[in-house]
């Protein structure tokens, strides 16, 4: 590895997590390296410190000059990489790369590529348990809990990685090579980062590149390139969706099926709506497509997905009040995941009230609009740019609350006998919350608050 990298100087551009684990990579190989930073106090600076004393760290605003002596830029998903600074240092002969392109090129073992506006988690999470469920070995890596380089610092060495990607991780990726990659989904999101849904697809796009498999959905042609750019032949693509298919993964008569034969029956799932299903038949496409020593097989990817409760903060069912059910969707960051969570409750529920808002990020709440108009019977907006939303909701039965336990009660006196309260921000939560998470957790708790002084703990 010192052979590899020579005298080449190197800069590690951002002190978070990713940064952290790119920093620790570099000292267990003795290769030589500085951390920048564009905060004056980036939040984890002192564990760096305390961790790599003798390592020079620059915190502060970019300017041409901050990347000058630097030949090598390892820049983390958070620091776009259109940053004047870092284009300058690229147009002078720096060399640009990441976290996961280090770990790609490091480990000796296949990997799924795992990407998409919404589902990324859930299905990332379902493969490694439906290869468990299939004695494999796996590892869940990437965009999903600790960052990839950790996995090779531990020495773990499975059978197969699993990595969830986001566009920012693929964006600065010279090639993938995945044993089988998928795109779930690319509704409009981070908008703020990119000019365009074309530049926020292309970074999508390139999870197939190399790819010995392709998964895609064929009812949904952003999943998916044209066969014409597709390097994959018709017999390396997997496809599914909600019909019936005589290829590839379907829903008839309300079987999940493959190849025309029963799979699973769809309601025997635990996590529900149409969008859960389709995660299922994706991640049963991903695992069928290694065929590790034949291994893998439909009935323990079946057993795999019935056993499967979900994950946090994803449409996850909280507390039952009065016979209202209240569902915690906080991950539903972005208009996409927000209408995907209202269409896959409205078939199980007489009505919804939806809880909205938080920070845009510079989306179009249209899409939002039309499904409320279909499903929500109420809709509940907190958070900075509830006004944008409710702009997009005109005519339509609309309320706002200064808090999330005042969304909470609210929609409980909007609700029915038999509806369902869905808390679906489709924004960000910075501008209440420090996270999805907190913000999730946040919601659960003004549910079961409710709940105490109902008298029904």
């Amino acid at each position: 590895m010192e052979s590899t990298w020579g005298n080449r100087q190197v800069a590690i551009v951002g002190m978070g997590l990713t940064g952290l684990s790119c920093a620790r990579f570099f000292n267990a190989r003795r290769v030589p390296f500085r951390v920048v930073d564009s905060r004056e106090q980036p939040p984890l600076l002192d564990q760096f410190v305390t961790e790599f004393p003798a390592v020079e760290f620059v915190c502060g605003p970019f300017n041409n000059d901050t990347f000058g002596a630097d030949d090598v830029l390892v820049v983390s998903p958070g620091m776009p990489i259109t940053e004047p600074s870092i284009v300058n240092a690229l147009d002078n002969g720096a060399l640009l790369t990441s976290d996961i392109e280090l770990f790609i090129n490091s480990i000796k073992r296949p990997y799924i590529a795992i990407t998409g506006s919404n589902g990324k988690s859930t299905v990332t999470t379902l493969v490694g348990e439906m290869l468990k469920h299939s004695g494999i070995h796996s590892e869940v890596a990437g965009n999903i809990g600790r960052p990839v380089l950790e996995q090779l610092l531990e020495g773990n060495r499975p059978d197969i990685f699993v990595l969830e990607l986001s566009s920012f991780q693929l964006e600065r990726l010279p090639y993938m090579g995945a044993a089988a990659a998928t795109i779930l989904n690319v509704t409009e999101d981070h908008m703020d980062r990119y000019d365009s849904m074309e530049d926020y697809h292309a970074a999508k796009w390139r999870v197939f590149e190399g790819a010995s498999v392709a998964v895609v959905n064929r009812d949904d042609a952003t999943t998916f390139l044209p066969v014409s750019v597709l390097e994959q032949t018709p017999d390396q693509i997997i496809e599914y969706g909600l019909g019936p298919s005589a290829r590839g993964f379907g829903i008839q008569d309300d079987q999940i099926t493959y190849q025309g034969e029963p799979v699973l029956a769809a309601d025997t799932l635990k996590i529900k709506g149409r969008h859960n299903q389709l995660n299922v038949m994706a991640a049963m496409a991903l695992c069928l497509s290694l065929n590790l020593e034949k291994r893998v097989s439909l009935p323990h990817l079946a057993d795999a997905a019935i056993a499967f409760k979900g994950l946090e903060h994803r449409c996850e069912y909280v507390e039952e009040i009065n016979n209202v059910v209240f569902y915690n969707d906080s991950k539903a960051t972005n208009v996409g995941a927000a209408v995907a969570a209202i269409e896959g409750l409205s078939g199980d529920t007489p009505s919804i009230i939806l809880i909205a808002g938080g920070l845009d990020k510079n989306s179009d709440f249209t899409p939002l609009a039309d499904v409320c108009q279909v499903h929500v019977k109420h809709t509940v907006l907190i958070g900075q740019d509830a006004e944008k939303i409710a702009d997009a909701l005109a005519g339509q039965s609309v309320s706002r609350a200064e808090s999330l336990e005042l969304a909470v009660a609210a929609a409980l006196l909007q609700s029915a006998d038999g509806d369902s309260v869905l808390f679906a921000p489709a924004c960000a939560s910075f501008d209440m919350f420090e996270n999805y998470e907190a913000r999730g957790d946040a919601f659960r708790h003004a549910v079961h608050g409710i709940r105490s002084q109902a008298g029904e703990a």
